[in-house]
């Protein structure tokens, strides 16, 4: 079901033909920990709405340069946005038909009470 829903975006959001000033397809990650509350034990993560450690789930956002959401995929709490980096790129572009050179930089916000 996650290829179907970066397949359907990659054709609702498809980028015009690139221009020598934009030679390839630029990406944005995100990063969110949502809390969950429940009766087991679950990998544990720090939620920055609430600055605590809870149990929660990763969720990691891929979006277009400008700003739709293309692919959302969950981990678990104690995941690293890094570590799901490189996987929600290539399940992208596997589903999109993409292939370009990758850069990843990498920029912190933190989130403050």
């Amino acid at each position: 079901m996650t290829g179907a829903l970066a397949s359907w975006t990659a054709s609702l959001w498809k980028q015009s033909s690139h221009t020598a000033d934009d030679p390839v397809p630029v990406f944005y990650i995100d990063g969110h920990r949502k809390a969950v509350y429940a009766d087991h034990l679950i990998p544990r993560g720090l939620v920055g709405r609430f600055g605590k450690i809870l149990g929660c789930l990763a969720l990691v956002v891929l979006h277009d340069q400008e700003g739709h959401p293309l692919l959302v995929t969950t981990y678990r709490g104690d995941q690293h946005l890094t570590i799901g980096l490189p996987a929600i790129i290539t399940r992208y572009e596997q589903a999109a038909n993409l292939h370009c050179p990758r850069i990843a930089q990498r920029d912190c916000v933190r989130a403050y009470r």
